[in-house]
């Protein structure tokens, strides 16, 4: 059959433009060429300019005159490998256990030992003059000056009640004014002082970081890319997964409470960042790239238990995973309390395999 003089024209203006025999179409249609331009849009949020100037002068596409109305069609396997190869993937944080980093366990566990007499002679004595946060001594007809009565007289029975470590678990709340002391007295900054000393200089360099966990701008994108996990490289081609910030509005909301909501977790309920930014950087005919912004959910996340795991595994958020995957270190791990929290198998949620039938 001779090409139709329109579809010759056609072609010298459009060179990703193939013409093919009405049987081989009617094949090829069915196999390769399965993505209209609607449905890329669709799913892709791309909008008719951007698939025009991006999309449309890259992959190869014919024009299917076998059925009525005729219609464009794209090459759907060449589609992805564009896609694949244009991706920018990147994560906000992190949470890195700082203790894997302890050089002598030996030496780090006897400082915590020192650490926790220490303190508990500390509130001990408080005890027996306790003052109010001006620094004025307590009346004995408070409340708290009596809780602090009954506190020493149970440390001095032995009783069990008020035997706890400050730096490994959480004090019962039996007598109110024990976690209020702890939690204003610094021990946190103590125990990460004293981190700090027995980790190794890799370790020192994350915690020597100012990062505001709350402030998006203080925690810098870290390029993934090239991680060696499969789950994120499956996340890097499941184009179905994909979420622009657009898509993502609800009726009212602006774009800045939506990357709140991603910067929390992506409505997971979960306190810290959880979703991967990636970023598609198209070429146009003059090879000037052109950028669209999504967001897919971290497919091996998992939220650390803080409820039940002891207070020596303070999360510590660093500026990226980097560190970590060069240690070989397992992300969440504490041999001092004999085991892991946070990576159970079971709880990291793995996405689909990708199919081209999604499109």
């Amino acid at each position: 059959m001779a090409m139709d003089a329109r579809y010759e024209k056609r072609m010298s203006k459009d060179p990703k433009l193939l013409y093919l025999e009405p049987d081989e179409m009617k094949e090829a249609v069915k196999t390769k060429y399965t993505v209209t331009k609607k449905s890329l849009c669709v799913r892709m949020n791309f909008s008719d300019s951007t698939f025009k100037r991006y999309i449309h002068p890259n992959i190869e596409h014919v024009y299917d005159y076998t059925i009525k109305p005729a219609r464009m069609l794209y090459n759907n396997e060449q589609l992805m490998d564009f896609i694949s190869r244009h991706v920018l993937l990147e994560q906000r944080v992190k949470f890195v256990c700082i203790e894997n980093y302890v050089m002598d366990w030996d030496a780090y566990a006897a400082a915590l030992d020192d650490l926790d007499k220490l303190f508990l002679d500390d509130m001990y004595e408080f005890a027996q003059n306790p003052v109010n946060a001006k620094g004025e001594p307590l009346s004995d007809r408070t409340k708290d000056y009596h809780e602090w009565q009954r506190y020493i007289k149970l440390v001095e029975e032995d009783s069990g009640l008020v035997k706890f470590s400050p730096t490994r678990s959480e004090p019962s709340d039996y007598i109110a004014v024990v976690p209020k002391y702890v939690a204003a007295s610094g021990i946190e900054k103590r125990i990460r002082k004293l981190q700090y000393e027995y980790v190794s200089d890799e370790a020192r360099a994350l915690m020597d970081v100012e990062v505001d966990e709350h402030k998006r701008t203080a925690l810098p994108w870290v390029d993934i890319t090239n991680s060696d996990e499969e789950a994120i490289q499956v996340a890097k081609v499941n184009f179905t997964a994909w979420k622009t910030v657009a898509g993502m509005r609800h009726p009212g909301e602006s774009d800045e409470q939506v990357y709140r909501r991603l910067f929390r977790g992506g409505g997971r309920g979960n306190e810290y960042q959880a979703n991967i930014k990636i970023t598609l950087q198209m070429p146009d005919k003059t090879g000037k790239l052109g950028k669209q912004v999504y967001y897919v959910t971290d497919p091996l996340f998992a939220m650390p238990d803080i409820q039940t795991s002891p207070n020596s595994l303070w999360p510590t958020v660093v500026t990226g995973m980097d560190a970590f995957v060069k240690s070989g270190l397992p992300l969440y791990t504490n041999p001092a309390v004999g085991g892991s929290a946070g990576w159970d198998d079971d709880e990291i949620e793995r996405i689909d395999d990708f199919e081209d039938e999604d499109f």
